[in-house]
């Protein structure tokens, strides 16, 4: 849990925040020898969800819980609820309001033009490796 409750880390207190400004938080745990795992997935209100994570690989026959219903389980399993605001610092928000910044100035003022290719094209290319941009022209 010390990584989750040190600021320096990317891990609990002092994450990325999302678009809303938000600490969510995901954490998963698995026995080697059995296989068994137990995970949370954005959470919102726990300050060390890998507890959470660690309380259902051993108390539930589930494996994973999301959002409300993972922190209603580790209530539930007494481990404590926080403010999200406790888990935002500083250092997060300046960087989500630079990001915004350089978001908002980069905004296009007119639509993108359309792709020549599909989707499923892009998905193809994307999972065999092949590239689907026109190969340069030779000089002539």
């Amino acid at each position: 849990m010390g990584l989750e409750d040190d600021e320096t880390f990317d891990a609990g207190r002092g994450s990325f925040l999302n678009r809303d400004g938000k600490v969510q938080l995901d954490a998963f745990i698995m026995e080697g020898a059995t296989l068994r795992g137990g995970g949370v997935g954005g959470v919102e209100r726990l300050r060390n969800p890998i507890r959470a994570a660690r309380k259902i690989l051993s108390e539930s026959p589930h494996v994973y819980f999301v959002a409300e219903g993972a922190e209603r389980f580790a209530a539930e399993h007494g481990i404590p609820l926080c403010d999200n605001k406790d888990l935002v610092i500083p250092r997060e928000v300046e960087r989500l309001r630079a990001f915004q910044a350089q978001a908002a100035d980069k905004r296009p003022t007119c639509s993108r033009p359309q792709s020549r290719t599909t989707p499923s094209a892009r998905l193809r290319s994307m999972a065999t490796g092949i590239s689907l941009r026109p190969r340069p022209r030779a000089a002539r």
